[in-house]
């Protein structure tokens, strides 16, 4: 016979409910965060033969952009991931939220080589940390019978970016060098409310 009272009992039930709601929001949130992140990442790659034009950049100086960002991504995700383990989950994803959208708005207003450079370098920064932080994060809300299933529904949305990101950087690059700086302008916003927006969601949050 069980120890917990009906109406225990019940409340119970009323938690892991609620718990299991706030968990798929907190998904959600990471799911559109991540979209993002890849779609900003590629956009300017789809773009780049139009950005390369406009700015008189050559193939070389447009390898040098890409290896930036992958040079800087790729050496700041160890140091990153071990401040994930150490640090606030929730904090360290907002953090590198907002450093990619102000990365993403200093490629708006870049006029050379050097600014792209420089813009490239600081979105690698941002979303290395967030990999890192934003795995830990979920698998904090979510069960190990689950993660497994969870971390695939967070790839796609990566993948799902990626391919959006590719096909309209090569769609507004075609309409001009003019829209596609509306275009980075435009998608630096997302970011900053998703930034905010992820603080309070993750408010709640169990440190490991």
């Amino acid at each position: 016979m069980s120890d917990i009272t009906p109406s225990a009992s019940a409340g119970l039930g009323v938690n892991k409910k609620s718990a299991s709601r706030y968990a798929a929001y907190v998904f959600w949130i990471m799911f559109g965060i991540n979209l993002l992140n890849y779609l900003d990442r590629y956009v300017f790659t789809g773009a780049a033969n139009i950005i390369a034009k406009e700015l008189g950049l050559g193939i070389d100086q447009v390898g040098f952009l890409a290896t930036a960002f992958v040079f800087v991504y790729a050496v700041g995700t160890l140091p990153l991931g071990i401040w994930a383990d150490r640090w606030n989950r929730k904090n360290i994803v907002a953090i590198c939220v907002t450093i990619w959208s102000l990365a993403t708005a200093f490629t708006a207003i870049a006029n050379g080589f050097v600014g792209l450079f420089i813009s490239r370098m600081v979105l690698g920064i941002g979303e290395a940390g967030y990999y890192p932080a934003g795995t830990a994060l979920l698998s904090d809300y979510f069960s190990r019978t689950k993660r497994a299933q969870v971390m695939s529904r967070w790839t796609a949305g990566s993948l799902i970016g990626l391919m959006i990101g590719f096909i309209a950087g090569g769609v507004v690059a075609g309409l001009g060098y003019g829209m596609l700086l509306a275009v980075f302008r435009g998608c630096c916003w997302p970011f900053l409310p998703t930034a905010c927006a992820n603080q309070g969601v993750t408010r709640r949050m169990k440190r490991r």
